[in-house]
């Protein structure tokens, strides 16, 4: 563990120092300055004896660093508690800062709210009974905002982001983003800082201001002379380690750069923690996993996620990178989608999961819309997901039924390997929800087994129907398939033969058109049973993260006996509990492109009509 002071402006008084040095008798006023003045600095101690909260020397270095600096980013790896470390800065600042007002975001409502919750495990537990005094009032749990008033005044809120258009109005002193790396610059610079645009300094700001122009026209001072006053805004943000093309890494080197710039004069301070596994506590982070971790991970995954080190592209067999560039700009049309058009083509691919342990394998599917490239060329845009572990079997028709409803659906394909898609698409066919709703569904007669994929676009085109609901690919997973869907999603990653829409909630235009969204259908689904609209959203912004995620981490190898095999590194594959690492909605995705290339292909067949054997000849 290093520390580079640099150029910052904060100071570090040797408070500690003071204290040994007092003499004599305080006043009431002056003991109450003094023990906050030596619990401000710190804040280890005053953790331990309020909030009966014990914390890491290097929990404790971060936290004089956030508190004592404006700008703040802390890239944390895997283990480092990072959650946590952000709900004691809040209640450290709330109970040291009268008045202030504390927003936390994140990219979703959800996450941020987790932030709040871990503060409310703080604040009810039975040993902190002097914390529990500071914040006598219970948290306000809204829909659209989660708030907790403390008797000084001091607020923390957390509030969807959304595309941040309902946001407008709101102020904070202090900031905290979590989850950076999977906010976009521009929602960054356009929502998010604006909320800090309220200086509680603007009065004297105006008032130096007006007699210092009227010092630079009589020439008593320079401009360069002009008072910087100190801002009275702070921001966190807080992330895991990305890549080096993402917008993160310019902000943090930007940030390294400033900290490093001995000509900087504007008075800002600026802290940038990054701490990897080998700077943790021994009891923290379980060493043997970890070595496991860096045995059978690749190393630009291990010094990634352990090593918080920022990697140039994922070292799996599909490349971040490609699908970065395949994915539509946040801000840009065409976006995920809720609900479809009506005069588009849907194609939908599901990997098929029922066991109802929440440890379980995803229930996924990837819903693409054919489009055409400026080139004429089509290709399937991924629009929507779902990926849901442990739900009821009920559960998963209901989404499925949701989607035939909502989505001009002419093409699925279901992973054949095993029965469980039998139970599925038999049970979905015929439950009430479907026969009510006249849904039928067939297989098509095409033999997708055979390792003759050139045979598959004519066989379909002779035995596809829309009408009768002959759409189904029943797809075994076999080898052979599995070599030639996965060099062919490479490919279409290299020459963008499939893209990934924009964010939801990056774009008002979509947030607007999804915000009223009757969802109603899906209360009878436990995972959606208290989400809103824009919930809603974002889990699908969420979702698509997630799925190309998945991909970057499949890794190809091969068996003694030569076969190919693509999945998660081996210390993946060996986690356990229900936050595991999965590859479900790779699974879909990979399904998807393959099925959405044989049904363009398909549309592009032309039946050969062979004589009749019985002509007949008119007089």
């Amino acid at each position: 563990m290093s520390w580079n002071q640099g150029n910052n402006p904060s100071s570090f008084e040797d408070v500690n120092g003071e204290m040994l040095a007092l003499q004599g008798d305080l006043t009431d006023e002056q003991a109450q300055a003094t023990l906050g003045k030596f619990l401000f600095h710190n804040p280890g101690l005053l953790l331990s004896l309020f909030c009966d909260i014990e914390i890491y020397a290097f929990q404790e270095i971060m936290l004089r660093g956030w508190l004592w600096n404006d700008y703040n980013l802390a890239v944390l790896c895997r283990g480092a508690s990072k959650s946590y470390s952000c709900a004691i800065i809040c209640i450290l600042w709330a109970l040291m800062n009268p008045n202030t007002r504390i927003i936390i975001l994140s990219f979703s409502f959800r996450s941020s709210r987790s932030i709040l919750e871990q503060i409310e495990k703080f604040v009810t537990s039975k040993n902190a009974p002097i914390l529990k005094n500071c914040f006598p009032d219970k948290l306000s749990k809204k829909t659209d905002e989660w708030v907790w008033k403390l008797p000084n005044g001091a607020t923390i809120k957390c509030l969807p982001l959304g595309d941040g258009s309902n946001l407008r109005g709101q102020r904070a002193d202090f900031l905290c983003i979590d989850e950076r790396n999977f906010i976009s610059e521009q929602v960054i610079k356009e929502v998010i800082l604006p909320f800090l645009a309220s200086n509680s300094n603007v009065k004297e700001y105006l008032k130096t201001k007006e007699i210092e122009d009227e010092k630079i026209k009589r020439g008593e001072i320079k401009e360069e002379d002009r008072t910087i006053l100190k801002e009275s805004v702070k921001v966190l943000h807080l992330s895991s380690a990305g890549y080096k093309f993402e917008d993160m890494y310019k902000q943090y080197e930007d940030w390294i750069n400033k900290i490093n710039d001995e000509k900087r004069n504007d008075g800002i301070s600026y802290f940038v923690a990054r701490v990897g596994w080998e700077a943790l506590p021994s009891n923290l982070l379980n060493e043997k996993n970890v070595k496991e971790a860096k045995d059978t991970m690749s190393e630009v995954l291990f010094n990634k996620e352990y090593g918080a080190i920022f990697a140039s592209d994922s070292g799996g067999y599909f490349k971040i990178s490609k699908m970065h560039e395949c994915t539509v700009k946040d801000g840009d049309s065409p976006t995920l989608e809720l609900y479809g058009d009506k005069k588009s083509e849907y194609v939908v691919a599901i990997d098929v999961a029922l066991s109802g342990a929440e440890d379980a394998d995803y229930f996924a599917i990837v819903v693409s819309k054919i489009i055409k490239r400026e080139d004429g060329k089509k290709i399937p845009l991924i629009i929507h997901s779902y990926a849901v572990a442990g739900g009821d079997l009920k559960e998963h028709i209901l989404y499925f039924y949701y989607i035939l409803k909502n989505f001009n659906v002419v093409y699925i394909a279901i992973d054949a390997s095993q029965g469980d898609n039998v139970e599925f698409l038999n049970s979905a066919v015929q439950s009430k929800l479907f026969q009510d709703a006249h849904i039928h569904l067939e297989d098509i007669d095409c033999d997708f087994k055979k390792d003759n994929f050139n045979d598959h676009p004519a066989e379909i085109k002779k035995s596809y129907s829309l009408t009768t609901g002959k759409i189904v690919q029943k797809q075994p997973f076999l080898s052979p398939w599995q070599r030639a869907a996965n060099e062919y999603l490479q490919a279409a990653f290299d020459h963008k033969w499939v893209l990934f829409g924009s964010k939801i909630c990056g774009s008002p235009e979509a947030t607007r058109k999804y915000m009223n969204m009757d969802i109603s259908i899906l209360k009878g689904h436990k995972f959606f049973e208290d989400m809103s609209a824009l919930d809603c959203m974002e889990q699908q912004d969420a979702w698509i993260n997630m799925t190309k995620t998945e991909c970057a981490l499949i890794e190809v190898s091969t068996t003694e006996l030569g076969t190919m095999q693509w999945r998660l590194p081996r210390s993946l594959r060996q986690t356990t509990g229900p936050n595991r690492v999965r590859k479900d909605l790779y699974s879909a995705l990979l399904l998807n492109v393959w099925a959405s290339k044989l049904f363009i292909e398909s549309q592009g067949v032309e039946i050969q009509t062979g004589p009749q054997d019985f002509p007949y000849f008119g007089f």
